[in-house]
């Protein structure tokens, strides 16, 4: 159609915008709307040629271009209607007195110039939603493309996955499931400054996108994409435990191997200090060289003597000289009270040799393995269940031991009642009652604790029964 036989009156009434959104302050000469979007944002318009619109094909694709056809503008509704039937995802909505064409990039409008302001912010505050819809799609896509590309890393007995990359989509998904709430949000169009008007025609945009049902359909994915990164990140840090605790196990093995190689050498060659434990003898007396040399001469007189074949006077003859007698030693003073009793704790058995063994058997159950909570929750659920299967069966081995259950890395209040949940699920399962408790307020972790996930098995011996 020639743009010459269009009348000028027409022309001169029909007008289009070319709206840009911002999250900063817009600048004074121009025109501001923010209300009821989804996340502060800023859409400033500026007036541009009703021809240059509708000859603009293919703009800036975070522009908007806002068409208006006045009542009788036969030759511009239609150039207006060819312009923008080519744009995909085309949504069309109306009430009573305005019609709206919307796609992601374009818009027409028909009403009445009285009306003209509320469509126009119908359009623009749409136009927000339905992009934020789009890339709520998006973002959640690239979540199941990383998971599909990491699924084998991701579930191996030792996830082989960077910490960093698994903690920034965990992050990453918090945010998507926040924005979702604000777009749902949006959609309800709370915002009490909002004409009648234009409220009902971005209801029914809405309504025509169907975007209430595109919504809904995300959140039973971001639900499932963040508890699968919650159960790695669990995992991964299980794993690390566990690494830990395997190169402790071993700097033990190398340290007894080398003592007990040690014991076979000698003493030259020792490379750890032997403790030995002398008993207590008398002192021997070891006589000097002068009193055997006087001893030695006082028997070779009286040999002469008898040799002689005569009685020999007891003044003349060479008497031996008086014997030495062994020195004897002193009485030893009574031990002290605390000595004796440190005495008597060292000739007792020795009372952790059933807190290592109990700990060994845990520490091969916790291998690789991890108690997820959901986020909040108190509830041993069916992964915890799975997980916490064999602890009856490893306890009921275990003789002469106490386990307090605890609970790390969240609030004293949630710890406590997760640890009370932890153990009455392993009595229901057949632990013994009167082995297992509750840490409160939090974990108390012994030395020999075992550590599944945030769980923590503190391993005490037993106290010993009252002597009478």
């Amino acid at each position: 159609m020639n743009i010459a036989i269009i009348e000028k009156a027409t022309l001169a009434a029909a007008t289009a915008w070319r709206v840009r959104y911002k999250i900063s302050t817009p600048a004074s000469d121009e025109e501001s709307l923010i209300k009821d979007a989804p996340h502060p944002v800023v859409a400033t318009r500026e007036e541009i040629k009703i021809l240059d619109a509708l000859s603009e094909a293919d703009g800036d694709p975070d522009d908007l271009v806002i068409v208006w056809a006045p009542p009788g503008a036969c030759e511009i509704e239609a150039r207006a209607k060819n312009w923008i039937a080519a744009a995909p995802n085309l949504v069309r909505a109306s009430i009573s007195t305005i019609s709206v064409l919307w796609s992601k990039n374009q818009a027409v409008l028909f009403c009445a110039p009285e009306l003209v302001e509320a469509g126009y912010d119908a359009i623009v505050r749409f136009t927000v939603i339905a992009r934020e819809a789009d890339s709520l799609q998006n973002r959640l896509s690239d979540s199941w493309r990383f998971i599909d590309a990491n699924l084998g890393r991701l579930h191996a007995s030792a996830p082989r996955v960077d910490r960093k990359s698994v903690d920034a989509r965990s992050e990453e998904i918090a945010r998507l499931n926040m924005r979702l709430l604000t777009t749902q949000t949006a959609l309800e169009q709370l915002d009490p400054r909002l004409d009648a008007s234009s409220k009902r025609l971005c209801g029914e945009l809405i309504l025509a996108a169907n975007l209430h049902d595109r919504l809904e359909m995300l959140e039973e994915p971001i639900e499932f994409v963040r508890n699968h990164y919650e159960v790695i990140q669990g995992r991964l840090h299980d794993s690390k435990l566990a690494m830990r605790e395997n190169w402790l196990e071993l700097l033990i093995i190398l340290l007894l191997a080398i003592n007990t190689a040690a014991a076979f050498l000698p003493s030259d060659f020792s490379l750890l200090p032997k403790v030995k434990t002398v008993a207590s003898a008398p002192d021997i007396v070891v006589p000097s060289n002068q009193n055997r040399t006087a001893e030695v001469a006082g028997t070779a007189g009286i040999v002469a003597a008898d040799s002689g074949g005569g009685a020999t006077d007891a003044n003349t003859a060479a008497a031996p000289p008086p014997a030495t007698a062994p020195s004897v030693p002193a009485a030893a003073a009574p031990p002290s009270a605390p000595a004796l009793a440190a005495e008597t704790e060292r000739a007792a058995p020795p009372r952790d040799e059933a807190v290592a063994t109990c700990r060994g058997k845990l520490a091969s159950f916790a291998a690789g393995k991890s108690i997820p909570f959901a986020q909040g929750a108190s509830t041993v659920g069916p992964l915890a269940k799975r997980a916490l299967s064999e602890v009856p069966g490893v306890l009921k081995q275990c003789a002469g031991v106490t386990v307090e259950i605890g609970v790390e890395d969240v609030a004293p209040q949630l710890a406590e009642r997760r640890a009370h949940a932890v153990v009455a699920y392993l009595v229901g399962a057949g632990a013994p009652k009167e082995m297992v408790s509750a840490a409160a307020g939090g974990a108390r972790p012994t030395p020999e604790a075992v550590r599944v996930g945030t769980i923590v098995f503190s391993i005490k011996a037993e106290a010993p029964s009252p002597q009478p």
